[in-house]
């Protein structure tokens, strides 16, 4: 249960990064340097800080993506 506590968490960190942004603004956001500046690294796991990398990735594709 904890470690889906925290997956929402995560979650919850990107859709306040991202949540009311129309798509440019949404493209213009610097998650990486976001995440970083919050300093999660420092308390995840490797496996926990690849899965919120592959989630920024996603994030971006589809916005790359959007017109």
């Amino acid at each position: 249960a904890s470690d889906a506590i925290l997956v929402s968490g995560l979650i919850a960190v990107l859709q306040l990064m991202y949540n009311g942004l129309s798509v440019t603004q949404a493209k213009a956001v610097d998650a990486p340097a976001q995440l970083a500046r919050l300093q999660l690294q420092d308390h995840l796991s490797s496996q926990r800080s690849n899965g919120l990398r592959a989630m920024v990735d996603r994030i971006q594709s589809v916005l790359r993506a959007t017109g």
